[in-house]
């Protein structure tokens, strides 16, 4: 199978090509929560008489089962530096969650998903490393290399530490400029909570996800200290991992135009 998908403000296509068999299967979606990858495959399953039961993992009829006390140590959000990808793990009904998809479990701290509705049709699998606590997850799937063998691939997540639930929103209130972008965004504080303005969108409320980071638009804030202070944050994720803002001196800005902190978002 030769496989290419995309996804751009709502809209999802995916293209499917089976040389050998010379069919090609094409999704479009106008919806962001369409499930065109499941529905791609199904066509594909169709025409090439294939039944679904073949996806199925026989690893999932494993019957190890970590206790419940176990399992829920497993949740909360993990972060891979190498990825710049965030996951938040959850649990349900003896199995552990991961943005709608279950992972059924193989083995000690070891879960597996279905290779169903993927892209790639294949299964992914979740390995928790435990040292003096949870550490973390690796994540593995088989993929195949420039010689068309079979290989790894390995993504690690580390466990990050939860928001404290008296944080101290003042630390992240100020200006932020980017040099590489040439823009400025500005977070202030009300009450418990920390908001974003920026030129020509309205004001947004981020939420904490661990300490020092918060959900943005388009990835992740991860915020810097020096000397316990605040200094900058860098915009992360899966497409462009890192663009640094630094929080600057009140009253400075490095642009011709200064946009205060103050002033309204529209």
């Amino acid at each position: 199978m030769v496989e290419h998908s995309g996804t751009s403000y709502g809209y999802q296509a995916d293209k499917m090509r089976f040389p050998d068999r010379h069919l090609s299967i094409i999704s479009l979606c106008n919806r962001r929560d369409g499930s065109y990858v499941k529905l791609g495959n199904y066509l594909a399953d169709s025409f090439l008489d294939m039944s679904h039961s073949a996806h199925a993992n026989e690893e999932q009829t494993a019957k190890i089962r970590s206790s419940k006390e176990e399992l829920a140590a497993l949740r909360g959000f993990y972060f891979s530096e190498s990825a710049a990808d965030a996951v938040l793990i959850e649990v349900r009904d003896g199995a552990v969650v991961d943005n709608g998809r279950e992972f059924h479990q193989i083995a000690p701290f070891t879960f597996v998903s279905s290779p169903e509705g993927t892209l790639c049709r294949c299964s992914v699998k979740y390995t928790f490393r435990v040292g003096q606590g949870l550490e973390g997850f690796l994540s593995s799937r088989t993929i195949r290399d420039a010689s068309n063998k079979p290989a790894t691939a390995s993504v690690y997540y580390k466990k990050m530490a939860e928001w404290p639930t008296k944080a101290r929103t003042a630390d992240y209130a100020g200006e932020y400029v980017s040099d590489d972008l040439a823009t400025s965004w500005c977070l202030l504080q009300k009450e418990d909570a920390v908001i974003l303005r920026r030129r020509g969108f309205p004001d947004r409320t981020l939420n904490f996800l661990w300490i020092d980071a918060v959900e943005a638009p388009s990835g992740i804030l991860q915020f810097q200290r020096a000397y316990d202070a605040v200094i900058g944050f860098e915009l992360r994720n899966i497409r462009i991992n890192a663009v640094s803002f630094r929080k600057l001196p009140a009253g400075t800005h490095s642009l011709p135009t200064p946009y205060s902190c103050l002033s309204s978002s529209n």
